[in-house]
């Protein structure tokens, strides 16, 4: 027990000790909603037992309440009084009598029952345990009362149960019985000295509350059983007022919990004050959230009431949003009100990123049937907040928004949610007629949905087509963007990507923010690129858009990529794959998925290349740029693992595809190079030539200098040995500019390798430890040549295997440093069966059996 029910406990001992001695005693017990009052009687019961007193005990019932001496009743079933006593009893109960006065015979009955517990009180003490005394009947209160004025001088303690209200209630019990008692006993809520701060926060003090939450802390199922018996324990319209409360949130007042219930303004009041009181109610609300919804759960079968309440709140002008909840779990809208309430209401919790509340909201409209001309534009609402978490979702209104559009039901700003949509997902029958016919619709007002369907279009497609001339205001600027891979970026497109970024995510097109960022990284603003979408990553994980979050991160992988961060590209771009499902991707799939096999073919782990060409992808994809990313990046992997014919497929395909999309642009996918890199491995260096001579002097106007370092690279490869040292510094050189540490790793180690070809070792050794530094900073383990320790010494040691020819040496050396056939065939462009050729010249020469026995001193000499 607790330490209030043992001092209450303790006082009334003493009580039945001077009851013992000739001292009759009237006890009152008041206290709130389960606050012990009937545990307090029952172990009070169980020791006047014990101390050899007559206890006799009634309950109080709300249902009995009419019955006639039903109090009475249960007190005089007890065998051992006498029968005179209960001859009276019966006597008193059997007559008809008004409420407030007794027939004689009744009067002479109850002297008579009086003064036979009188006279049995001098054989032993008598106790009267009456719990709930607020619900006794009038008879039975009139015999208590007479009884209270008898027992001044007899061994007999009244005890009397009632609860705490805020105001009496003369209806229930009279007066003079609860009137001046000899002892007074108010159990009161613990207080937060009592218990842990935690535990008062979720019971106010209650002792049945806080009993729960020591047998379950986690404020489980014993809480939530709890706080329903605690209402459940009074009279019935309590928990009617805590469903009110529960509903009504902080709007609730007793005017309105009156008219939701019925009980009126003042019976609310007295309710809410006893819920007060009991410890469940604080500030006029219910004290914890785990209060309100364990009520709430119970109204989930009665829509009706929240109906009603969130009428209620319409009629005071509540916020559109807490009568939105209402309606939603209500599951109706069942007059023009609420829904034009449901919309505001989604608008505002898009706004605040409640994502969940909006769509709710949407789909009861839908649900509400409102006619086709409404329904499109709601739809299309409900479709772009859907897709902010999972495009695959939205996806399911496309069919009948589509319909809707060809109708021309849908307004500019719906018509570019379900173009965009489209594009997305790589539905392109009948999308350019679609884009021309909401351009004739649209006015000044419409100039960012024209300006977002045109970007999404052509940073998917490539050139759109008859694009009729646009105004000269900002967002026709912004819709310009994509002219920058063919004309390079000028002042106005610059502007119109920092009017695209800096806006709230939600408020464009996430496809027009990944493309304003990708525009900038291409065309020399690198680092501004960095710094936006590392600011928009942020605001996307902090407001929880998934999509933007996915596809951002996506756009960062490709930056990282970009500067040799092979590692965290990967990161990335896994990351990006598994935060939408795969069918949720659309043709936008291309772009991490991308990124992942070429990030992982360079770090050479070209299962897992494998492992990501495997994912099925939509055929739509390969009509798009990313369908071209991830052809290229395919076209590589199938490089590296030796299958020249089948790169050689991607490659030819992905530059067909780019030319006829108006994309051929050698920055953004350098196909060529790939291209020209298979042409070598297959021994065809003239083929080789033609595709880097043209794509050097068309490097196009989009990261020209990255292009031609990278052009140069492969250049060298098909010039004469004495050429190629200078051919390869001024690669590197163009690398280093443009900030390509991966295409610098490489052209370093091909320039060691090149001027070794010529005896520069003091050049070579140097060549070879930058070499080494970069392929380390990117992430790709070791450079295919290592750095000697001193350039004289690896002179000397060379002419060991003076005696090979400059392709074998080459071999031979590569072979040494522990590279396989395939891997040096690659590096030196040429196949694999040529290399096994070197080889075997090789091991004859230097009289060797196989690679394990090549002279140590090979992996130093070049």
């Amino acid at each position: 027990m607790f330490t209030q029910t043992e001092y209450a406990l303790d006082r009334l001992r003493q009580a039945l000790v001077g009851c013992a001695g000739g001292s009759g005693r009237l006890a009152l017990v008041t206290g709130g909603l389960a606050t012990g009052k009937t545990e307090l009687l029952r172990a009070f019961a169980g020791q006047a037992a014990q101390c050899g007193a007559l206890l006799l005990t009634a309950t109080g019932s709300r249902a009995e309440r009419t019955l006639r001496g039903g109090v009475l009743g249960q007190l005089m079933r007890d065998p051992r009084l006498p029968g005179r006593a209960r001859l009276a009893a019966v006597e008193l109960t059997s007559t008809s009598d008004g409420p407030d006065e007794l027939s004689t015979p009744a009067a002479a009955a109850l002297h008579e029952l009086g003064a036979a517990l009188v006279e049995l009180s001098r054989r032993q003490p008598i106790v009267i345990n009456v719990d709930d005394i607020q619900f006794a009947d009038a008879l039975s209160l009139q015999v208590l009362s007479y009884l209270r004025r008898r027992i001044s001088s007899a061994r007999v303690l009244m005890v009397l149960v009632q609860w705490a209200r805020s105001r009496p209630c003369a209806a229930l019990v009279h007066a003079e019985v609860t009137r001046r008692p000899d002892l007074r006993i108010v159990l009161e809520r613990l207080t937060e000295t009592q218990v842990s701060a935690e535990h008062y926060r979720l019971s106010g003090g209650n002792p049945l509350l806080v009993a729960a939450l020591t047998e379950d802390p986690a404020a489980g199922a014993a809480y939530r059983r709890a706080v329903l018996d605690c209402l459940q324990r009074w009279e019935p319209h309590l928990m009617e007022v805590a469903h009110g409360l529960a509903i009504m949130g902080r709007h609730a007042t007793p005017e309105l919990i009156g008219r939701l219930t019925g009980l009126g303004a003042e019976d609310a009041e007295e309710a809410i004050d006893i819920l007060t009181v009991a410890g469940l109610v604080s500030d006029g609300r219910l004290r914890h959230p785990l209060i309100a919804a364990t009520v709430a759960d119970r109204l989930k079968s009665a829509p009706e009431i929240r109906l009603r309440a969130a009428e209620l709140l319409y009629e005071q002008g509540a916020d559109w949003v807490d009568i939105a909840r209402l309606l939603v779990a209500a599951g109706a809208a069942p007059d023009r009100w609420a829904v034009d309430v449901l919309r505001h209401a989604a608008d505002e919790a898009l706004h605040e990123d409640d994502t969940d509340l909006a769509a709710r909201s949407l789909a009861v409209v839908l649900a509400a049937g409102a006619d086709e001309r409404d329904r499109a534009p709601d739809q299309a609402a409900l479709a772009r907040v859907e897709w902010r978490d999972n495009p695959a979702v939205a996806a399911r209104h496309l069919n009948s928004l589509r319909e809707a559009l060809c109708a021309g039901e849908l307004p500019v700003r719906d018509a570019a949610t379900v173009i965009t949509q489209l594009l997305w997902h790589g539905h392109l029958d009948r999308t350019a007629e679609l884009i021309n016919q909401v351009r004739r619709r649209a006015g000044p007002a419409d100039a960012q949905a024209i300006a977002e369907i045109d970007l999404a279009y052509e940073w998917s497609y490539g050139r759109l087509d008859s694009r009729p001339p646009t105004a000269d205001n900002a967002w026709a600027r912004a819709a310009t963007l994509n002219h920058a891979w063919t004309y390079g970026l000028d002042a106005g497109m610059e502007a119109g990507a920092e009017l695209i970024l800096q806006r709230r995510l939600g408020e464009t097109d996430i496809q027009a923010v990944a493309n304003a960022l990708l525009v900038l990284e291409y065309t020399g603003s690198s680092d501004q690129a960095v710094k936006w979408c590392d600011v928009l990553l942020h605001e996307a994980a902090t407001r929880g858009g998934t999509t933007w979050l996915a596809v951002l991160t996506g756009v960062r992988a490709e930056m990282a990529l970009r500067r040799g961060d092979v590692t965290g590209a990967r990161e990335r771009a896994d990351a990006a794959l598994g935060l939408l499902p795969k069918q949720s991707w659309g043709v936008l799939l291309g772009l991490p998925l991308s990124i992942l096999v070429r990030a992982a073919t360079v770090q050479g782990d070209l299962e897992a290349a494998r492992e990501a060409l495997g994912r099925v992808v939509p055929d739509s994809m390969y009509r798009s740029v990313f369908g071209m990313r991830y052809l290229y990046a395919r076209g590589l992997y199938n490089h590296a693992r030796g299958r020249n014919i089948a790169a050689l497929g991607d490659f030819e395909q992905c530059g067909a595809v780019l030319t006829g999309l108006g994309r051929d642009v050698p920055g953004l996918i350098p196909w060529r190079t790939g291209l020209a890199s298979v042409q070598l491995s297959l021994g065809r260096p003239a083929a080789a030539r033609t595709l880097l001579e043209h794509q050097l002097a068309h490097p196009g106007p989009v990261d020209g200098t990255r292009v031609r370092g990278a052009t140069l690279r492969l250049l060298a490869a098909v010039s004469p040995a004495g050429n190629r040292p200078a051919i390869l510094r001024q690669a590197a050189e163009l690398s280093h500019q443009s900030g390509d540490r991966l295409e610098l790793a490489a052209t370093l180690s091909e320039a060691s390798i090149a001027c070794r070809e010529v005896r520069a070792m003091r050049e070579a050794r140097a060549l070879a430890r930058r070499a080494a530094r970069e392929a380390k900073a990117c992430g790709i383990g070791d450079s295919p040549v290592s750095p000697v320790d001193d350039a004289d010494q690896a002179e000397d040691e060379s002419g060991r295997v003076t005696a090979l020819s400059a392709a074998e040496r080459r071999v031979a050396t590569l072979a040494a440093l522990g590279h396989s056939n395939r891997d040096i065939g690659q590096r030196l462009f040429v196949t694999v069966s040529t290399v096994e050729q070197h080889l075997t010249r090789v091991y004859r020469k230097l009289n060797v059996r196989n690679r394990n026995d090549l002279p140590a001193e090979l992996a130093q000499v070049t």
